[in-house]
């Protein structure tokens, strides 16, 4: 999962110190088209070297990146326009931004490894007094592309094609700047994090830490972390526990996976909490929303009863249940509680091998004991015989020589 994200109105040296720190949202978000959040707003000065910024935003199917959210950028800007080849282009007024100044702003990044943009930042004081929750959407609009709206007003326009998110939605602290100590990073408070999906919106049900430094003085005492203040409310930022990438922070519940398997097959069964090896079936609680990939670690086993004794082999079928595949490795959005069983099929090659090589032995011998037999039973008339041939109405062994 990639995040590229910079300030587009002002040039950044190659070797800025960058943080973000945030969460991902579940499994669940990913195929979007929207998103939502409330972010608190805290106000604070920033000097003219950083740029703070506190944002939702995805990773689009078509290569774009998206986000919206507030910043604290104090300097002279143009609040409006774009960057195409190298090429930037105002297409708004400009002023200046002071120290404390928390405003709205929004980008889009065609291309999010490239570095063509477009942006808009909103008038003073848009992102609301310090303390007050505000929503920040994100929504595809049929006729104009995307729209970006604070507090259920519009404040922008994309004009580009909507397309579905690569990844879970993000929500995420960012602080970017020249100077060698970062300083503060708010910490900013979000909540309510929800996605568009299927033409419903959905909350994020599980939420999963992200961290990420462009220098190792991130790790040189400066802490940027996230915590969980209350059910569904994070804050981000400066003076909070960092957290591992990837680990997951919250969950609004568990959800169970059952796994009904051959009893003497092994298996791993992988979440965002880690990979475990189970044997025969179980009952695994899996955080909501999220993925869980159910492997084997072998396609075959013994069969069992009295067909394993002579060698036959139980193989691996496919998945049923509430999802169905024929690979030995099975993805599942946990959504839900959900059962899956592994089917198998026994191969009796091997006992058929050994039930023909019996036949074949027993039937030589039951030959060789009437042989033996009829030929004792022909010396007993003390007379010399010999085997001529096989008889329509019974054998005859022996024939006088005389």
């Amino acid at each position: 999962m990639l995040i590229v994200v910079a300030a587009p109105f002002v040039a950044r040296a190659e070797d800025q110190l960058s943080v973000k720190v945030g969460v991902w949202g579940d499994d669940a978000s990913i195929g979007n088209t929207g998103i939502t959040a409330k972010i608190r707003t805290m106000t604070y000065a920033v000097d003219t070297t950083s740029f703070d910024y506190f944002w939702i935003g995805d990773n689009l199917e078509n290569g774009a990146f998206i986000q919206l959210g507030y910043g604290l950028e104090p300097g002279f800007y143009c609040l409006k326009g774009f960057k195409i080849r190298a090429t930037f282009s105002c297409t708004g007024r400009s002023e200046f931004i002071a120290y404390s100044d928390a405003r709205w702003q929004w980008q889009y990044w065609p291309n999010r490894f490239g570095p063509d943009f477009y942006y808009e930042i909103g008038p003073t004081g848009s992102a609301g007094e310090n303390g007050t929750w505000h929503s920040y959407s994100i929504e595809p609009h049929d006729r104009v592309g995307w729209t970006f709206s604070v507090d259920n007003n519009q404040v922008g326009i994309a004009e580009f094609e909507p397309a579905r998110s690569i990844d879970p939605m993000l929500a995420v602290a960012e602080k970017t700047t020249n100077s060698g100590f970062p300083g503060r990073l708010g910490p900013v408070e979000f909540t309510n994090l929800s996605y568009f999906k299927n033409s419903v919106w959905h909350e994020a049900n599980s939420l999963v830490a992200l961290s990420d430094c462009s220098s190792t003085i991130c790790t040189g005492g400066y802490a940027y972390g996230t915590s969980v203040m209350a059910p569904s409310i994070i804050a981000v930022g400066s003076g909070l526990r960092a957290q591992r990438n990837g680990d997951l922070i919250w969950t609004s519940s568990y959800v169970m996976l059952r796994v009904k398997m051959h009893p003497d097959t092994s298996f791993y069964i992988t979440t965002v909490t880690g990979r475990q090896l189970y044997r025969g079936d179980v009952a695994v609680e899996i955080p909501k929303g999220m993925y869980a990939n159910v492997s084997l670690s072998g396609s075959s086993a013994p069969a069992r009863g009295l067909l394993g004794i002579f060698g036959a082999v139980d193989e691996f079928q496919g998945w049923i249940g509430d999802a169905g595949s024929q690979n030995q490795a099975l993805t599942l959005l946990m959504d839900g509680d959900k059962t899956i069983e592994a089917t198998w099929v026994t191969n009796l090659t091997t006992p058929a091998i050994i039930a023909v090589i019996l036949v074949v032995a027993l039937v030589t011998v039951l030959i060789w004991k009437i042989f033996r037999t009829s030929v004792v039973g022909c010396a007993h008339d003390r007379m010399h015989y010999a085997f001529e041939a096989w008889n329509s109405e019974r054998v005859e062994l022996c024939k006088s020589t005389e």
